[in-house]
């Protein structure tokens, strides 16, 4: 689940196309996955399944375009898969 917020107006943002990709490091291959829009409480999140096959870190890596916006932002997270 992924959530975005403008940083000056605090608005919640709906518009937004959103990737992961997601790898683990003792894992070969990474999975691209398409984030889709999931309505919450009246507003939307952006949501997805993907498979962890093990234990491992995972690097997970966000990619956001949203309209009217000049270039595309990335969100890199890890994750500690037990």
């Amino acid at each position: 689940m992924f959530a975005m917020f403008d940083v000056k107006t605090g608005a919640r943002i709906e518009n937004a196309r959103v990737t992961a990709n997601v790898s683990g490091l003792a894992h070969v291959g990474a999975q691209n996955v398409a984030m889709e829009p999931v309505p919450i409480a009246g507003t939307v999140a952006y949501g997805n399944f993907v498979e962890l096959p093990g234990s491992d870190r995972y690097d997970i890596k966000f990619d956001i375009t949203v309209p009217g916006r000049e270039s595309p932002v990335r969100c890199d997270f890890s994750y500690q898969h037990l």
